[in-house]
């Protein structure tokens, strides 16, 4: 599934670009991205580890929560470009740590949680302590509106430290990108994958913002899923790089792929950030384009 860039007056094929769209096929058969299109390997930043390897989810010892508390902490992770899973053999950089429980007198249990996120080798390189009140047996019955609170905030501490926080306002010294709410086939916004599409933006150091300046330019995703003959379906994504002052389409980046039948029912999942990376390579190149400089 190669991404495919245009701009008003010209056209630049996939073979420019660097492919690093998940085939979702792939995925359901084997859970991994084929290396080939992963990018080379480059030093980096610990921080920035996050990005190249899927975060597993732990269960906390001490007091073990129901498996709803790690389903929906990586979640909470995936909606701020993080690919999180519950599955132990699913990425090198582990989230695990300790809860406690400490019952109270009025139906309510407190519950204590201290998370370390690290790499493959074991160097930590984020630490969370969060605590939360919930009502007595919320946390091991596996009731997950009653630790909301707790997973949102563990995963915003995460996101921040981890340089994924929410978005600054813009200013008007400079170029950045708004990036507006991905809409799914569904037509509801797809959280996830605008989550995704931040982080791996983020990774190229483009400066994003949330209320667009004079400067700035949106950028809006759209996905569609299309029956094909029986047991598949087309998947395809059209990402419109647009003036935020004039409404202008400045350029367009296309993705597709003929995927299985159900492989998206649950969503992207922890595969949103490999999607988001081919169109961010898309965008960026159309940004690379224009008279503003859109780059920290």
């Amino acid at each position: 599934m190669y991404p495919d860039v245009s701009r008003p007056g010209g056209h630049w094929g996939a073979a420019g670009l660097c492919a690093l769209l998940l085939l979702l096929s792939l995925l359901t058969a084997c859970g991994e991205l084929p290396r080939p299109f992963q990018p080379a390997a480059k030093a980096v930043d610990l921080k920035q580890l996050n990005h190249e390897a899927s975060i597993v989810v732990e269960p906390p010892e001490g007091a073990p929560a129901s498996a709803a508390f790690g389903m929906e902490l990586s979640k909470a992770l995936q909606m701020r470009g993080l690919r999180a899973t519950t599955n132990a053999n699913g990425g090198a950089n582990r989230l695990s740590g300790t809860a406690e429980l400490v019952p109270l007198d009025d139906g309510l249990e407190v519950v204590f949680l201290q998370l370390s996120l690290a790499d493959g080798d074991g160097q930590e390189i984020a630490r969370v302590e969060e605590q939360a009140a919930l009502p007595q047996g919320g946390w091991t019955s596996g009731d997950s509106e009653a630790f909301t609170q707790l997973t949102e905030r563990t995963a915003e501490s995460l996101a921040e430290q981890l340089g994924l926080g929410d978005t600054q306002n813009a200013d008007t010294t400079r170029g950045h990108v708004i990036v507006m709410p991905v809409v799914g086939p569904d037509g509801e916004v797809d959280e996830t994958l605008t989550g995704a599409l931040k982080a791996q933006l983020r990774r190229r150091s483009i400066a994003l913002a949330g209320v667009p300046g004079p400067r700035d330019v949106t950028v809006e995703g759209a996905v569609s899923l299309d029956p094909l003959e029986p047991g598949w379906q087309q998947v395809a994504l059209v990402w419109r790089v647009v003036g935020a002052a004039d409404g202008e389409e400045l350029g367009t980046v296309d993705q597709g792929n003929r995927i299985p039948e159900g492989t998206l029912d649950d969503g992207w999942g922890a595969s949103s950030s490999l999607v988001a990376a081919g169109a961010a390579a898309g965008i960026s190149q159309i940004l690379q384009e224009l008279e503003v400089d859109y780059f920290k």
